[in-house]
């Protein structure tokens, strides 16, 4: 489970890598089902980062993958992926920055990271995934 202090923690590890690269985010943990449990928008970041960033920690937890493996899969299927985005309320987006939160083997969120590039926003997210891995 995710709980709000853990969130805090991993969110707190993804904007010391945004810092490190100079790039302002937003950043989302949600738990499996895609419940929002932390949202966050750094000084200077757009205003829309934290709902893409929502939107790719929703993605990661349901396919229990990272959203830049998605990529793909949403170009061979557009009308599948167009119709999760819409089931969701716009909370499903595959591109990179979205990483699955794992305990062993069983997915128990998601994480998002969105405001760069999809390499570097994929950066931060793995700074938050190795947080929860120590």
């Amino acid at each position: 489970m995710v709980t709000l202090e853990i969130a805090k923690k991993i969110a707190t590890a993804c904007e010391e890598k945004a810092r490190e690269l100079g790039i302002p985010m937003g950043i989302a943990v949600v738990d499996a089902s895609g419940r929002l449990i932390l949202s966050l928008r750094m000084d200077g970041a757009s205003w829309i980062t934290p709902e893409v960033a929502r939107a790719k920690a929703c993605a990661a937890a349901a396919f229990g993958m990272p959203t830049s493996q998605m990529r793909e899969m949403a170009q061979a299927f557009p009308d599948f992926f167009a119709g999760l985005t819409v089931l969701t309320g716009g909370h499903f987006a595959a591109a990179g920055g979205g990483l699955p939160l794992r305990a062993g083997e069983r997915i128990i969120g998601g994480l998002g990271v969105a405001g760069g590039p999809p390499e570097l926003d994929e950066a931060c997210a793995q700074a938050g995934v190795r947080l929860l891995e120590e």
